[in-house]
C-alpha cells in the first residue's frame, strides 16, 4: 500500500434509509499526522437559534440545544464538504490533496483540493464512473489506471 500521507480524506455518514427516523448526515476528516496513520477528525458546526430550535423540536426533553452549541449533525452532505474545505489544512498541515471518499476505495474519488494535475485527471476518470450498480470493462480499466497513478502520487510525496 502506497504512503497517503499527503491525502486527507473527508468521509460522510448517515443512517438516513436504514434508521427509521435518521435525518442527519456526519463528517470526519481522516488522514495521517505526526507520523500517526489513520487520525480522525469529527466534523462540527455551530448551530445557529434557528438550528438549535430545529434539534431541540427533534430531541424533544433528551437535550436543551442552544444558539452556539456544536454538534457533528448535519442536515446535508455540501454543508460538510463546506466544513472540511475550510479546516482541513489546520488539521492535517502537511496534506496537500482533500478527496471526498474513503482510503480503503481504490477506484476514483473526488478530488475537493490539490495539485491541478492531480485533480483535473482523477475527477475526468470519476466523471466516467458507471450509474447505479453497472460495472464494465472499460471501468475496471480506468480503476487500474487511476490505481497506478495514485501509487505514483502518493510515492511522489515519500521521495519528493
Amino acid at each position: 500500500m502506497p504512503t497517503e500521507k499527503r491525502i486527507v480524506y473527508v468521509e460522510i455518514t448517515s443512517w438516513r434509509g436504514m434508521s427509521i427516523g435518521a435525518q442527519h448526515f456526519y463528517g470526519h476528516l481522516r488522514g495521517e499526522k505526526d507520523g500517526q496513520e489513520h487520525v480522525e477528525v469529527e466534523l462540527e458546526r455551530t448551530l445557529t437559534k434557528r438550528s438549535a430550535r430545529a434539534l431541540k423540536k427533534l430531541d424533544g426533553d433528551d437535550y436543551d440545544w442552544e444558539a452556539g452549541d456544536t454538534t457533528g449533525r448535519f442536515d446535508d452532505e455540501e454543508s460538510i464538504v463546506a466544513i472540511a474545505r475550510a479546516c482541513w489544512r489546520e488539521h492535517f498541515p502537511e496534506a496537500d490533496t482533500l478527496i471526498l471518499g474513503r482510503a480503503v476505495v481504490a477506484a476514483p474519488q473526488p478530488v475537493l483540493e490539490g495539485p491541478e494535475d492531480f485533480k483535473t485527471r482523477v475527477n475526468a476518470w470519476v466523471a466516467q464512473e458507471p450509474k447505479g450498480n453497472t460495472r464494465s470493462r472499460a471501468w475496471d480499466d480506468i480503476c487500474d489506471e487511476f490505481w497506478d497513478y495514485f501509487r505514483a502520487y502518493c510515492a511522489e510525496a515519500e521521495h519528493g
